[in-house]
């Protein structure tokens, strides 16, 4: 495995991490290396990922992401706009059944689980798109076709508008995981650890082999995951998981300083809060997270400062700290692994960083 992934130059720019699952990673490969071909004629082509029970590193080559968006753009003029339409149009009809679906989380979980297993690549399919679109506005060469700055606020309201959808998806997913095990009596364990291929067969059976209660106990421990052409594969060998360690995984140092991409201008001191319920708790609450979310505006309303491991002028992050004036740094890539809570941190958000004081 580990020569596929040197052989892609699949890597994990910059460190950022999920605290998602297995499960919601076999959606995703399936979508960005596979549906977005058909849906968009784009692709992130192979993916991985390194990760364990409580998070993930996605592993991709920028490049070859940016490359098939240019293409996509040079043979055809109007094809932003297309994919555009398409894709809230389809997001839009994802949202609506998602909602008709929620009332059987708990009185029938397995037609919830069924219709997530089958239906949520789609909407990574859309996601992943204007993800891409965002890289591609960060990361593409002067050489390649531009996306109109009038285009951006627009694109960036579109992103947030699906983004908002998936921490509520997520919600859903694991009641119904529970709500399947009471139900059932399966034995209490991390079904989010098994692939979209793995759930889709324990539901349909009802039951759960040793085989798929030993996989998930190894991949707890760590694993590695590879979607390539229209296969998957994953090892938990721990030799396997050091070599992509070494060479996927940005190394974080003793740090104190950080340089981000000013989002709004500022500056702050104040303490560092990861949950924003404990932001009262703090005269200045610099609020640290890998990206924010639509669901917690009411919330960011109240920080003295904002700092993202992700981010970029069609992020989420970039739209709402225009709107509420919030001096704000996004693209740090490890922030949320270099501070801890109740760091006392200083926010220049006018040369770009944040540095403990």
């Amino acid at each position: 495995m580990i020569e596929e992934i040197k052989k892609y130059k699949l890597t994990a720019y910059g460190g950022v991490k999920r605290n998602l699952s297995l499960f919601t990673y076999s959606c995703i490969g399936r979508a960005y290396v596979h549906s977005m071909i058909k849906f968009a004629k784009v692709s992130y082509g192979p993916i991985a990922a390194y990760g364990n029970k409580d998070y993930w590193y996605s592993l991709f080559n920028m490049k070859y992401l940016t490359d098939t968006v240019a293409q996509s753009m040079e043979r055809d003029s109007r094809w932003l706009d297309k994919v555009r339409k398409k894709s809230i149009d389809n997001f839009n009809k994802f949202k609506i059944n998602f909602n008709r679906q929620i009332k059987f989380v708990e009185s029938k979980p397995m037609d919830f689980l069924a219709w997530i297993i089958k239906n949520y690549p789609g909407y990574f399919v859309i996601l992943g798109l204007y993800n891409g679109l965002w890289r591609y506005k960060e990361y593409s060469k002067d050489s390649q076709p531009a996306i109109d700055d009038g285009s951006v606020e627009e694109i960036a309201k579109e992103r947030s508008q699906v983004a908002i959808l998936y921490p509520l998806v997520e919600k859903y997913l694991k009641e119904a995981i529970k709500s399947m095990s009471l139900n059932i009596g399966l034995a209490e364990i991390d079904y989010l650890l098994l692939t979209r291929g793995e759930l889709q067969r324990v539901v349909e059976k009802k039951l759960i082999n040793k085989e798929l209660q030993s996989l998930i106990k190894k991949r707890g421990q760590g694993y590695v995951y590879l979607y390539n052409g229209n296969r998957e594969t994953i090892v938990s060998d721990q030799e396997i998981l050091k070599k992509v360690r070494d060479y996927a995984i940005p190394k974080i140092k003793n740090v104190s300083i950080l340089q981000g991409t000013v989002a709004y201008s500022g500056f702050v001191d104040g303490t560092v809060v990861f949950d924003l319920k404990k932001m009262l708790d703090y005269r200045k609450a610099v609020y640290i997270t890998n990206m924010t979310h639509p669901d917690e505006i009411p919330w960011l309303k109240k920080v003295s400062a904002i700092v993202t491991d992700e981010g970029g002028v069609l992020s989420h992050v970039a739209i709402i700290a225009r709107e509420l004036k919030i001096p704000t740094l996004m693209g740090t890539k490890i922030a949320t692994q270099v501070f801890k809570d109740g760091d006392m941190v200083e926010v220049d958000a006018i040369k770009g960083i944040v540095k403990k004081i």
